[in-house]
């Protein structure tokens, strides 16, 4: 690599010399001009994630692999060295982003793909402020120059193998790959297609069930798993994205394939992805209903959802979200499809992100006229969170009824929505519910990002959270040893522990200690390749569970995870026609056998 021009001037003698002399003339001499360096593609990518020409103005020189539209305002192209340096370790591609808000001189006609060009600008590392983003290595050019066109692109690496454990090796893995040409064949598609058209994927050497793997072929998807010693967090997973595509990608969900795909490898919003600009895919036809179940019926049925915001029309300076009489009319249709063909009319739902009782008492009318065999009752009452949000209860009053609700007041909800609950008769039995909704992980650092081992910095709020859950299930016990109690709702938190938790990661804490009654996570008799209700980022885990004392688990007859949401693409949450995607959350199903 040639050396950083600015060491060069400052050591050479020449920086001092130039403020000698009258009024600041320079009097250097001639030959005191600085030169720009000429590194090759590779040379400015380095070994190191990032680039040692950080801040240094260059000039280099590759063939335009990706290009978008040129009557974009910025200029945003991928390049890669026609040749290489044959180091694996090295990439031979770059991005180059000229922003057309400061008037970069842009050429005209601007760059394809298959030209050459030479570009002359100053090398970049990129990451969004705050994001905790790794960066991405560019050129923010102030000159550039098509040499040549119709050139052959550089072959495509071809991707078969990706790694798959830890994420560490993910990271040099693709780091090295960064802004290359690359193809991969015969891949799964284990997410369905954002709002962003963007879809994640696995391929077909990584498609197989091995006993630390977190690839299920019977439902499709890539679950966060525990290992041995770790957490298997799915480096092989990769995002498919359209921003430079000349067609949208097609709407995909999991155990849709993947024929071929090719394109630039790419970072941005916390994760590697592939710009495509090929693309070949099989998709199977959309389900009429998609819940499966397994194991016995039983005479009571009990459902958890999460239905990511239902708001009344009000505008409510302590609500973050208004809809407009349409949108509301869409998701209350959306609710009430999904409770009626999906979760089959349970006697009693656990329903968070409700803004109040008076919005869902609607939607309960709306089902009880839909159904006519149904008296369902609404039932929350107001919390802290400061979005407004509130969890609730939905009731069939012909099958039980609600003798208290009441919440959960501590300081570990002062900024959170408290748990709601609700002691119920059902036949002979009273059941206590305790609904919850614990803060969520956003402010966590991505999994793919700069902190390394990543942290996660608000486990430590549902920590609190669930022992203040785990102590009022005790006093309940301590009043009753054989109090049924069920613990349920949007925990937002894994079965297992993570790296650095310790015991009492919240899941351990609401399942009960030394001395403690246990609460049974029904969750887990559900099969294992069933066993998630979210994906984000291409990784499927549990964040919604129910867990029951013993004297209760004697009655559960039959456990399921009903996937009508987190399956299906963001383009369904506005299509009132199904209940599918009225949530990123799936239910969480638990049916008893109470003799009624």
């Amino acid at each position: 690599m040639g050396s950083n021009s600015l060491w060069s001037i400052r050591n050479s003698g020449r920086l001092g010399d130039f403020f000698n002399g009258p009024d600041n003339t320079p009097t250097a001499g001639e030959g005191s001009t600085c030169v720009v360096e000429t590194p090759t593609i590779p040379e400015i990518q380095g070994t190191d994630l990032l680039s040692t020409f950080e801040g240094v103005v260059v000039e280099t020189i590759g063939i335009v692999t990706v290009a978008n539209d040129p009557t974009d305002l910025d200029l945003e192209v991928f390049i890669q060295d026609a040749v290489g340096d044959g180091d694996p370790l090295t990439s031979d591609g770059i991005f180059v982003f000229g922003n057309g808000f400061t008037g970069s001189p842009f050429p005209d006609p601007r760059p394809e793909v298959g030209d050459e060009i030479l570009v002359r600008g100053t090398v970049a590392e990129f990451a969004f402020d705050g994001s905790g983003d790794l960066t991405i290595t560019q050129i923010l050019p102030t000159t550039v120059e098509i040499l040549s066109s119709g050139n052959d692109l550089p072959a495509p690496v071809e991707l078969s193998d990706l790694p798959d454990e830890a994420i560490a090796d993910g990271i040099d893995f693709w780091e090295a790959l960064e802004g290359m040409h690359v193809e991969i064949a015969s891949s799964q598609v284990i997410s369905p297609t954002n709002f962003f058209g963007g879809f994640w994927m696995v391929a077909r050497a990584d498609a197989t069930r091995l006993p630390t793997a977190g690839f299920f072929k019977r439902s499709s998807v890539t679950r966060i798993v525990p290992t041995v010693d770790s957490v298997d967090y799915n480096p092989e997973r990769i995002q498919i994205d359209d921003a430079f595509a000349a067609t949208a990608n097609p709407l995909l969900t999991p155990g849709d394939q993947v024929c071929y795909v090719r394109g630039v490898v790419d970072y941005g919003f916390s994760n590697y992805r592939i710009q495509a600009v090929e693309l070949e895919t099989f998709a199977d036809e959309l389900p009429t209903t998609a819940s499966r179940r397994s194991g016995e019926t039983g005479d009571l049925r009990v459902t958890t959802l999460n239905v990511d915001g239902l708001f009344d029309l009000i505008d409510d300076p302590n609500a973050d979200d208004v809809p407009d009489a349409a949108e509301q009319a869409i998701k209350l249709d959306k609710i009430a499809l999904a409770i009626e063909n999906e979760m089959l009319l349970p006697d009693i739902v656990l329903l968070q992100e409700v803004e109040n009782q008076t919005v869902l008492q609607v939607l309960a009318d709306q089902i009880n006229a839909s159904t006519g065999t149904t008296s369902y009752v609404a039932a929350s009452l107001d919390t802290n969170d400061d979005r407004g949000i509130e969890n609730a209860f939905l009731y069939n009053e012909d099958v039980v009824s609600l003798d208290i609700f009441e919440l959960i007041s501590d300081p570990a909800f002062d900024e959170s929505r408290e748990p709601l609950v609700g002691t119920f008769s059902i036949g002979a039995n009273v059941v206590t519910i305790v609904n919850n909704h614990f803060s969520s992980k956003i402010g966590d650092d991505p999994i793919y990002g700069e902190v390394q081992p990543f942290t996660r910095s608000t486990e430590a709020e549902r920590r609190d959270q669930a022992q203040v859950v785990r102590d009022y299930v005790n006093d309940l016990i301590l009043s009753d040893p054989s109090a049924l109690v069920l613990v349920g709702g949007d925990l937002n938190d894994y079965e297992f522990e993570e790296p650095g938790d310790g015991a009492d990661y919240p899941l351990a804490i609401l399942a009960g200690g030394v001395g403690e009654e246990p609460l049974e996570n029904l969750n887990l008799l559900e099969r294992a390749a069933e066993r998630f209700t979210f994906i984000f980022d291409g990784n499927a885990s549990s964040l919604d569970h129910m867990m029951a004392t013993p004297s209760l688990v004697d009655f559960v007859v039959g456990v399921d995870i009903l996937h009508f949401n987190s399956v299906f693409p963001n383009t369904l949450d506005d299509d009132a026609t199904t209940p599918f995607r009225v949530s990123a959350h799936d239910a969480v199903e638990v049916r008893f056998d109470f003799d009624l």
